[in-house]
């Protein structure tokens, strides 16, 4: 717990130099929100992205407890389409590309599962 307080301060601190109150930041792979919450601290707006279904009450909680919070659950990318979302056995690790699961292999880490996942270019 110690920790996290800790890695979670410099965080901010480093963070916060970046990071002006009203400004807009974008959180691709959002994941559960730990740095969208980040932003949030630091009076920014923040669009999310996160695919993965695992993590989508996550963020939708969290979309209903901040209005500068917007969550799409989608991936962004280079084109609209339906593609597989490998899942690690962590939910913190999650990828749309195969040459990141051959170049993180582990002992730690099973690529075992999938998800189809909506992948879109543009909002329009």
């Amino acid at each position: 717990m110690v920790l996290s307080f800790v890695h979670h301060y410099r965080n901010k601190r480093f963070y916060s130099k970046l990071i002006r109150k009203g400004d807009l930041c974008f959180d691709i792979g959002a994941n559960l929100g730990a740095k969208s919450k980040l932003f949030l601290s630091l009076g920014a707006s923040v669009i999310a992205f996160e695919p993965q279904n695992a993590c989508h009450p996550a963020l939708q909680e969290l979309s209903a407890k901040h209005p500068n919070f917007k969550f799409y659950p989608f991936a962004a990318g280079e084109k609209n389409e339906e593609q597989p979302l490998y899942l690690a056995n962590h939910i913190e690790v999650a990828t749309l590309s195969s040459a990141f699961i051959n170049y993180f292999q582990c002992e730690e880490l099973q690529w075992d599962k999938s998800e189809i996942v909506t992948v879109k270019h543009s909002m329009h």
